[in-house]
């Protein structure tokens, strides 16, 4: 019975926003909202070649197993139609990785970042990297099939860069970011192995990084000139001072930060049935 249960609950269908979320290529083909899955299809299509991400193959080696590359599709929150193509990473085998564990900032080293920013009265600049793990090269061959969504489906292909739900593709993306890191002159501090540093005109320049978030420490100009540095490299999404970081939101006034996590709180209380704001807010307190 336990499992009949759990095969109704994959089956049953997800709506978000009152559109109903395909399972497949041929679901999205067979949608109201057909044209909208293929224009995010081939957004994210576009984004494999231009990042080289495959190589088509005529056939694989020997003792090679190809892995499924699914194709998750979404509907944001500001109504955007996503698609992505992430690989079975469960279904890899030990040969084909070494290490995933891949470091994040820590939050105390974030509380001593914003309280250097603030004492010395610096700026604190965010920006995120698009489709960051398609930057990362990976040493392992590794071969898939393809999804039926792309111009050729069902060939063969070999992997390039750290696509999307490979065990190792987030320390991938660790070693490339803080390889260009270190080119840009940053070096890491020893605290925290996710917090930059170098010296600037004798002025300090801090980089904070949490996978492809990250946060950039210094004067308007220098952390200006750092996004630029970053985008000589990278597609960088927002070059704005701080005003959300990992479900925060932040406020400057006079030499300080206040941090809050009322959004994050209205979310939590919202998915518990809170929908009156009134409740919501008795609840926070």
């Amino acid at each position: 019975m336990y499992l009949d249960q759990r095969a109704t609950l994959a089956c049953k269908a997800v709506y978000k926003h009152g559109t109903r979320i395909p399972r497949s290529h041929a679901e999205a083909m067979h949608s109201p909202e057909r044209e909208q899955w293929l224009e995010a299809e081939a957004k994210e299509l576009s984004s494999i070649r231009d990042y080289q991400v495959f190589e088509e193959v005529d056939f694989i080696p020997q003792g090679n197993r190809p892995l499924h590359l699914m194709v998750i599709y979404d509907l944001k929150d500001d109504g955007r139609f996503k698609v992505r193509m992430v690989a079975r990473g469960d279904r890899q085998t030990e040969d084909t990785y070494d290490t995933t564990h891949s470091p994040v900032v820590y939050i105390k080293t974030l509380r001593v970042l914003l309280g250097i920013a603030a004492i010395y009265n610096l700026k604190v600049y965010q920006t995120d990297i698009s489709t960051a793990y398609l930057n990362a090269p990976i040493e392992h061959e590794i071969y898939f099939i393809a999804p039926d969504c792309f111009p050729r489906p069902r060939t063969f292909l070999r992997a390039k860069k750290a696509i999307y739900g490979l065990k190792q593709a987030g320390v991938c993306w660790y070693e490339e970011l803080a390889s260009k890191l270190l080119d840009l002159g940053f070096r890491k501090t020893m605290c925290d192995p996710c917090a930059w540093a170098k010296i600037t005109d004798n002025t300090p320049i801090f980089i904070a990084t949490y996978v492809d978030d990250l946060l950039i420490i210094s004067t308007p100009n220098l952390c200006r000139s750092t996004l630029a540095d970053l985008r000589s490299r990278y597609i960088c999404r927002g070059d704005s001072e701080i005003e959300t970081f990992l479900g925060m939101q932040f406020t400057s006034e006079a030499s300080k930060f206040f941090i809050s996590m009322e959004n994050y709180i209205f979310k939590c209380a919202k998915q518990q049935g809170y929908d009156s704001d009134n409740h919501i807010r008795r609840w926070s307190t």
